[in-house]
């Protein structure tokens, strides 16, 4: 599977991503919401409301809650969740690839406009169903629980279409993801030198085969894909966010802001990241943390978050300020 992803990332570059990526799209959410439809329509006995109604009413008060409890740590800690959820993702290089893949500004708009609308509009699927789990798969449903489900109510082909479709999602989502550093490789560093300079073609796909291997090397090191997609999007958010928007929207002097925003922002992820991992107990219980313990319980996302926009402020006052020699003269 590695060597038929990589295949289709070298020859085929943006063509393997947004053309199939869109077929794939369409059939997996079509599939997913057959089976949103099957499971709770039998659910409630024939009927779409009574079983989403149902699932809604017997699902536990603890599970139904979208707030966290009630003491500052963990309002702070949905927060940087939500933060890093929301907006980790926006200078990625994969987002960036699909808005300058398309054809105009406006397309390019109107297609994030809408994929965001669908995205939680399918996104909520999952997790009705997910809450439903309990009632109808017996023992442990922490698991697979979408699989389990389409294995339980879907017929044999059905079945097989979901599986498909789901595995080229993850090949697709590969594709993307080992263009995205490869792209940054081949045009912000090894295009200096001379060598790679006259052999773009190669280059990209050089850099293309050296992102597969470290990114292989990183997954086998860890347990789940969640752990590395949270620090993924937790590294964009700390050292991205703020000198991106600063761009956009702000008047940068200089490459100092930004820079001082990526080292200040990552610095104090890093650190408090280390930190908590030093000192903290891993059976802490935040609510009877003490006040040293309750700094360093403090979302690293958030920390990393705001070292970022200080280091770009300091950054913008620096680029501002005369040099040292002009107030002599």
């Amino acid at each position: 599977a590695v060597l038929f992803v990589l295949y289709l990332t070298v020859i085929g570059g943006m063509w393997s991503v947004t053309i199939t990526d869109t077929a794939q799209a369409f059939i997996l959410l079509g599939t997913l919401a057959v089976l949103a439809f099957t499971f709770f329509t039998q659910l409630g006995n024939g009927s779409l409301v009574d079983g989403v109604t149902t699932t809604w009413q017997q699902t536990p008060a603890d599970h139904r809650t979208l707030l966290p409890e009630s003491f500052t740590l963990a309002w702070l800690a949905w927060s940087s969740t939500f933060l890093t959820g929301t907006f980790g993702n926006i200078p990625g290089q994969d987002l960036m690839q699909r808005i300058f893949s398309a054809r105009s500004p406006r397309v390019a708009t109107q297609a994030c406009v809408l994929a965001g609308g669908v995205y939680i509009l399918f996104g909520l699927i999952p997790v009705m169903m997910g809450l439903a789990s309990h009632q109808v798969l017996p023992g442990d449903a922490s698991g697979d629980v979408i699989s389990a489900m389409a294995a339980q109510f879907f017929s044999p082909t059905m079945h097989i279409v979901f599986v498909i479709s789901l595995m080229a999602i993850i090949v697709s989502t590969a594709t993307s993801a080992m263009l995205a550093p490869s792209a940054l490789l081949a045009r912000n560093v090894f295009e200096h030198s001379p060598l790679f300079k006259k052999r773009p073609l190669v280059t990209d796909r050089l850099c293309v085969v050296g992102s597969a291997v470290v990114s292989l090397a990183i997954a086998f090191s860890g347990d789940k894909a969640l752990e590395f997609l949270e620090l993924a999007l937790e590294i964009s958010l700390v050292a991205l966010l703020i000198p991106f928007l600063g761009g956009f929207y702000g008047r940068p002097r200089g490459e100092a802001p930004g820079l001082l925003a990526v080292v200040c922002g990552s610095g104090a992820w890093i650190v408090y990241n280390l930190a908590g991992w030093w000192w903290l107990p891993s059976d802490l219980d935040p609510a009877v943390a003490t006040a040293t313990q309750a700094w360093l319980l403090l979302p690293p996302a958030a920390v990393g978050l705001v070292a970022s926009g200080v280091g770009y402020g300091l950054g913008q006052w620096l680029s501002k300020s005369p040099p040292a020699g002009a107030l002599l003269d």
